[in-house]
């Protein structure tokens, strides 16, 4: 059996978890309060500490590249055997890589909250399923080029030993 990498489009409630609903409300008042997709800077870290540890920020630079402008400490994964990743085209491997870009780019290109989840399926580990919702901002020049990306399943405390094993395994089945 070969590695597998599987996504699926969720209800935005994320099953009514407590973080997600407070995420988009917040979304929801600074879009309703400007008319417009929440700015990035709206977004002040204080009012969601509790969450902090589950989320991304994403910021699509001037030469295309995504870059990660916050990473959660509980997201940690086997990447940081690089020095720390600082762009999405930097994610092992390349399968794994060109899921997250996709999915990044479309829900910044779609102006709404959109939710999913991922699953990673590994010969010899359990599989790795998170749910992550997304939420387009503006930067400061206006242009829909962030995003805040919620990983509610990471503030599960077995999330990050699991997940560390399953995307090693991921990048090890991957360079054969």
């Amino acid at each position: 059996m070969a590695s597998e990498l599987t996504v699926e489009a969720i209800d935005v409630a994320l099953d009514g978890h407590p973080g997600a609903r407070l995420l988009l409300d917040w979304w929801q008042r600074e879009r309703d309060r400007t008319g417009a997709l929440p700015r990035r800077s709206a977004f002040d870290p204080v009012d969601f500490a509790g969450l902090l540890g589950a989320i991304n920020q994403i910021q699509r630079e001037p030469d295309g590249r995504l870059r990660f402008r916050v990473r959660g400490e509980r997201l940690v994964s086997p990447w940081n055997r690089l020095g720390g990743v600082q762009f999405v085209d930097q994610l092992e491997p390349a399968s794994y890589r060109d899921l997250v870009t996709g999915n990044y780019l479309e829900a910044m290109a779609g102006g709404v909250p959109t939710a999913s989840r991922v699953t990673i399926t590994v010969p010899g580990h359990a599989p790795l399923i998170y749910r992550r919702l997304t939420l387009p901002l503006m930067d400061r020049a206006g242009a829909a080029d962030c995003l805040l990306m919620f990983n509610v399943d990471s503030l599960d405390p077995s999330y990050r030993h699991h997940s560390h094993q399953v995307l090693a395994a991921l990048i090890r089945d991957a360079e054969g």
